[in-house]
């Protein structure tokens, strides 16, 4: 009879609301409707308890169920107590609800059911911009609903969410966002669990921002876990590894390596990821990483521990990004020109030759890794005998050094080519297209076609960033025919060339009638050239000191309507400069560098569009509408933590 009557005024109380919806002037609508919503409330709870009591005073019967403790949740005839109240009333219930809430007023955000949190739809919320790379968005919900509260924590809930968060901002280097949650979770009470510090550790390794400051964290890391007694286990190690290595702190690397050999645990063990760890920190010191990788390769294999492909590709990439410094007692070195391409290179133990060895004689097992890069300039460079490398020459320092600093001569004293094919054969690794592709970048242009050998004889398929390397190493060593020709490659292998492979073919672009060739096939092809493109053949045009090439490229900014960037206005200002230090120094009488200037300078056509371009230039900027500013990624950011840095204020507590 009560669930009647309730149904009844639910009715009533709709039908109010709507009438006086009807008329908006109505001054005591608000008022009115303040007081729709607690009879509501009322209702929804007079309801609740009458359900609640009229099945649990109700006396056992046959046909219950003796296994079930307590009446609360089954009624008569096994209905759920909320089926009780009737369909009609929970629909009236529904609609008035809907009702008397408005999306447009804030407490009724706060007070309608639909717009609360709870722990669900909070995990709910934040996994879901997470899966959308939205990982600003997830932690301003993350934060926001903390704070805001209005419903019961679970601590586990809170623990696995925020582990996702400090996950996510790891992978994309957000160490101080990382730290701070982590923070908060040792505030709240949370239990720290080991994968946290793996995270964390990551944070740093992949943190764009200043390399000290993610040190001291690092360092502190580790104290964290020996005070809370958390034995690092193989995945913690790698981490450090990698953190330390790409922070700059080489030796401190190595040193982690040492403390996994000299750990207890039987489960950590070094292996062939521990050693490509290794050999992304040699990476990170470009001035003697070179030195390094050679010396972490050689004690793999005396360790005797099977490399991987991707122990392949960072060794290559060592030798293409790192340089050697070389001790000053050295004085020499086989040389890094190969006479003929068929001649052999021999090696010596180990295949990789050991002429980059800091020691004399052979790496002892049990030496640790910090005593190897530490003793470099306590010791020689071991150099085979006239017999075994009939190509050694006598150089100065200063010429072994500027020889090793082009990829090229590197893989050259470690054998070149065939050496490094020959131990992948020994291995049974068989090379990737990244593999092939880091191969491109550091053999002479002579060795290409061996290159592609490699891709048949593996049946790799080339993509269209392989033949932008192919291309780009032709351009480097002045090969542009050949660069060009390689266009006609693509069609075989069903490639078309990307905005990329255009710029590269503008840095081919030599003279004005080359570019405006390059330029019609574009626009034969409906791409549009960008900043990249046209500073490429700014390029060939300031170093071949034509203003005539300068010119053009001014006008087709304007007829094409394109916004320079501040590397083109720069490059012209620099041109302007050179060329006018060139003529002053040929009034002068003193000498013109480069030497070939001189002659260029004293033409009469190039005196005549040398005018024309200092005349252009004074009205060009105006009709191409201005410079166009490249924005500084993080840049806002990166002043405060400059600001913050000079402070020394460190986020771990």
């Amino acid at each position: 009879m009560i669930l009647q009557r309730s149904a009844c005024i639910v009715q009533r109380c709709s039908q109010q609301l709507i009438s006086k919806q009807g008329n908006r002037t109505s001054p005591s609508l608000c008022f009115e409707k303040s007081l729709l919503r607690l009879k509501y409330r009322l209702l929804c709870y007079s309801i609740s308890t009458t359900s609640s009591s009229n099945s649990s005073d109700r006396l056992p019967t046959l046909d219950d169920d003796p296994d079930i403790f307590g009446s609360m949740s089954v009624g008569n005839a096994g209905i759920p107590v909320k089926d009780d109240i009737g369909v009609a009333a929970s629909h009236e219930l529904s609609k008035f609800a809907h009702s008397i809430y408005s999306p447009d007023e804030a407490d009724d955000k706060l007070f309608k059911p639909d717009h609360r949190w709870n722990m669900d739809r909070l995990k709910r919320t934040v996994f879901n911009l997470l899966r959308d790379k939205k990982l600003k968005e997830a932690l301003d919900t993350f934060t926001e609903v903390l704070q805001e509260g209005g419903f019961q924590f679970h601590q586990g809930n809170i623990s696995f969410i925020c582990n996702a968060l400090i996950a996510e901002c790891a992978k994309v280097g957000h160490v101080k966002m990382a730290f701070k949650l982590f923070n908060d979770m040792k505030k709240r009470g949370a239990t720290i669990k080991p994968n946290w510090y793996t995270s964390l550790f990551n944070a740093c390794a992949n943190s764009p921002w200043d390399s000290e400051e993610n040190l001291v964290r690092i360092d502190r890391l580790r104290a964290n876990m020996a005070q809370k007694g958390i034995e690092p286990n193989r995945t913690h190690f790698h981490a450090m590894i990698k953190a330390y290595g790409r922070c700059g702190a080489i030796e401190s690397a190595f040193a982690v390596v040492d403390d996994m050999r000299a750990s207890d645990n039987l489960e950590i063990k070094i292996s062939a990821e521990t050693f490509n760890f290794l050999l992304q920190a040699c990476i990170s010191d470009r001035m003697k990483g070179f030195r390094h990788a050679v010396v972490t390769w050689e004690k793999m294999m005396i360790m005797k521990i099977k490399p991987n492909i991707y122990s392949y590709n960072l060794f290559l990439r060592a030798i293409r990004e790192c340089s050697i410094q070389l001790p000053k007692n050295l004085k020499q070195l086989p040389s890094a020109r190969r006479s003929d391409k068929n001649e052999d290179i021999s090696t010596v133990s180990n295949k990789f030759p050991e002429i980059l060895s800091p020691f004399p004689g052979k790496l002892k097992e049990n030496i640790g890794i910090v005593e190897i890069i530490s003793l470099e300039e306590n010791n020689r460079l071991r150099v085979e005998s006239q017999a075994r490398f009939p190509l050694i020459q006598q150089r100065t320092n200063a010429e072994l050094q500027a020889l090793l600093n082009f990829p090229e001569n590197r893989l050259a004293i470690l054998g070149g080519l065939r050496a490094f094919t020959t131990q992948l054969e020994i291995h049974k690794i068989a090379p990737d297209l990244k593999t092939v592709t880091e191969l491109v970048q550091i053999v002479s242009p002579t060795e290409i076609t061996d290159i592609m050998m490699i891709l048949e004889a593996h049946n790799l398929k080339p993509d269209i960033h392989f033949f932008n390397m192919v291309m780009k190493k032709y351009v480097r060593w002045n090969q542009k025919k050949n660069a060009r020709e390689t266009i006609g490659i693509l069609g075989r292998y069903h490639l078309n060339p990307n905005i990329m492979t255009w710029g590269i073919l503008a840095l081919a672009a030599d003279t004005w009638i080359d570019a405006v060739k390059l330029l019609k096939e574009m626009d034969v092809l409906g791409i549009t050239p960008n900043e990249h493109i046209m500073g490429g053949f700014l390029v060939n045009a300031c170093r071949a000191y034509d203003p005539r090439y300068i010119v053009h490229l001014l006008e087709e900014h304007v007829c094409r309507k394109l916004k320079p960037d501040e590397v083109f206005v720069d490059r012209i200002e620099k041109f302007q400069s050179d060329v006018h230090k060139a003529m002053l120094d040929v009034e002068c009488g003193r000498e013109v560098r480069p030497r070939r200037l001189e002659a260029i300078v004293q033409t009469e056509e190039f005196n005549e569009y040398w005018m024309k371009l200092k005349l252009r230039l004074k009205t060009w900027l105006k009709e191409v509408g201005g410079v166009t500013k490249q924005e500084i990624p993080w840049g806002k950011d990166y002043d405060e933590r400059l600001q913050r840095l000079k402070a020394k204020k460190y986020d771990i507590e």
